[in-house]
């Protein structure tokens, strides 16, 4: 049994080995890269403005690239100088400022419909709480007349009692 326990306890960890190393090259990222993919967004799914300061940051990345893969296949040791560096920066950057003012305006746009929907809610209410005002406006009065009727028949009512027993009263004083 001991065996069989032990046998189980190496299916379930799996062997490594240390002299095995994957040596992959870090991935570096640029600010309009980040931006995009905290936002879930694609070069596909940008606006025009922004796929033209896309493409003009990619040609200079694969300008920069294609210096690179020269140089080291010369066997020259190569490294991004400054300015290159900067001005792949610089086009990163008015990447990042073009996708924020088209983020801005999809927020805005959503804000602007959402603002709709809560005006044209608040708008149905007060609609309905005119037209509930205008209904016991309109109950009030029927039920005023209502009484207002009842009241004049009674008065009426009373008169042509009167009216009869002062009659009565006539007739009978004459008799």
């Amino acid at each position: 049994m001991a065996t069989e326990e032990e046998s189980d306890k190496s299916k379930e960890k799996p062997q490594l080995n240390p002299e095995v190393k994957s040596e992959e090259k870090p991935v570096y990222k640029f600010p309009h890269q980040v931006l995009m993919q905290r936002n879930g967004k694609n070069d596909s799914d940008v606006d025009a403005d922004t796929k033209e300061y896309i493409n003009d940051f990619n040609d200079f990345l694969k300008h920069v690239k294609m210096t690179k893969a020269s140089a080291e296949k010369k066997g020259n040791k190569w490294e991004l100088p400054e300015t290159k560096k900067n001005k792949l920066l610089r086009l990163s950057k008015s990447i990042c400022k073009s996708l924020q003012l088209s983020l801005n305006k999809e927020l805005y746009k959503e804000q602007d419909k959402i603002n709709k929907i809560n005006e044209e809610k608040e708008l149905e209410r007060k609609k309905k709480e005119f037209l509930m005002k205008k209904r016991i406006e309109a109950r009030r009065r029927v039920q005023s007349d209502i009484e207002e009727n009842k009241l004049k028949q009674q008065q009426l009512s009373l008169e042509e009692k009167k009216k009869e027993e002062e009659e009565e009263d006539t007739y009978g004083f004459w008799f």
